[in-house]
């Protein structure tokens, strides 16, 4: 057996068992949404999300789909009259299966209680800053968290105008994420303007 088919059946393995990445699986997510569609157009999903997590580079959005046509879970075709040689990819009845597998399978505690903030994570070392320093690291990061919320109220007036309901849901969800660390972030702001004047 050739290494390269090793590869393939291994993939295939961790396909039917679940195990696709985050990407894979939004992925196919946007395949089942905005049914099927270039690589390019899956890449403008993701760059229209007002979410970090996914940049939706080609570096990493290209493999994806390669890797999820070649265990089975989409297929493409070559779009006729294409210059740069694009392919239309659309979603398998195994690639549909995979994608309500996982829509379906149960919430790990770490999925629950994912709430990853780098900043917050630099919050835990302030006692290495001067105070003035703490304060102005918080105030950039509350300014860059209202540009944010701006992209995310802009995407959320886009969202409303789309049929899609969960997307709208999903849209919402991410704003409130938003605002409570905004709420957050300002509230140690104030506290740290506090220390200041004493």
């Amino acid at each position: 057996m050739s290494p390269r088919k090793e590869t393939v059946d291994a993939a295939a393995t961790r396909a039917r068992r679940g195990a696709l990445s985050a990407l894979e699986h939004a992925i196919l997510g946007v395949l089942s949404v905005s049914g099927p569609c270039t690589a390019y157009a899956v890449r403008q999903e993701f760059a229209r999300s007002p979410s970090s997590q996914w940049s939706g580079s080609a570096g990493a959005v290209y493999p994806a789909l390669r890797r999820l046509e070649r265990v089975g879970l989409v297929r493409s075709a070559a779009l006729r009259g294409s210059a740069r040689r694009a392919r239309d990819y659309r979603m398998s009845a195994a690639g549909r299966a995979a994608l309500e597998r996982w829509l379906c399978s149960p919430v790990d505690a770490h999925e629950a209680a994912h709430v990853y903030d780098p900043v917050r994570l630099r919050v835990f070392f302030f006692h290495a800053l001067a105070p003035e320093q703490r304060l102005a690291v918080i105030a950039e990061a509350l300014a860059r968290l209202e540009e944010a919320r701006r992209r995310c109220e802009a995407h959320n007036a886009e969202e409303a105008r789309r049929a899609d309901r969960f997307g709208r849901w999903a849209a919402a969800g991410a704003l409130r994420l938003l605002e409570a660390r905004i709420a957050w972030f300002r509230e140690l702001h104030d506290a740290l303007r506090a220390e200041l004047r004493r």
